[in-house]
């Protein structure tokens, strides 16, 4: 063979999660939504268990959300569009979905740049136990699909990849508690 690929299974009998969680059954849907079997395949990467609290710093319509809630996990997602966070029926757009699917909505959605995630007016750092402002950081995963390529738009938010992931870097060094893990997408190249 000319290419050999090793890896692990990650799942078993996940076809009534990927059901649950389709796209053609999710009320709220983004022009990037997150497929199910991605973020599915993230939550299993990032080992949330029941009570973990994991961030989604780029959660636009909640996807990478919904499969960590299924987990049994405590949600924060932040989300820099405006449109993105409170689109859909009557300005409920992600809320609907966790709805939907029977959920605990997350705990806390904002309206903000995942960039300046360590500013405390943004998101104050969370007491993973308790859900309350502390000084440490506390997440227990941050599992997110970053913006990147054409579908990011060249708006004043925009940032080069190299940035982006920079910045994603930092956010989890600073926001996760040891032994918390960081899973997100790359795009690579085809070659």
């Amino acid at each position: 063979p000319s290419q050999l690929f090793l890896g692990r299974q990650l799942g078993v009998g996940a076809a009534s999660h990927l059901a649950q969680f389709a796209l053609s059954r999710r009320p709220y849907l983004g022009r990037t939504t997150l497929p199910p079997a991605f973020a599915m395949l993230m939550a299993n990467q990032a080992r949330v268990i029941e009570g973990s609290l994991v961030l989604d710093p780029f959660c636009g319509t909640g996807s990478t959300l919904l499969s960590c809630a299924a987990r049994g996990a405590r949600t924060v997602g932040v989300e820099i569009d405006e449109r993105v966070l409170n689109g859909g029926d009557g300005g409920r757009g992600i809320l609907i979905n966790f709805e939907t699917a029977g959920l605990p909505v997350p705990e806390r959605l904002v309206l903000g740049d995942a960039s300046r995630l360590d500013t405390p007016d943004v998101l104050p750092p969370l007491d993973a136990a308790t859900g309350q402002p502390t000084p440490h950081a506390t997440f227990d995963a941050i599992v997110t699909d970053p913006p990147y390529g054409l579908m990011e738009g060249l708006g004043t938010y925009y940032m080069p990849l190299h940035e982006r992931l920079g910045a994603l870097l930092r956010l989890a060094a600073r926001r996760l508690r040891v032994g918390g893990r960081l899973v997100f997408l790359l795009p690579l190249p085809a070659s």
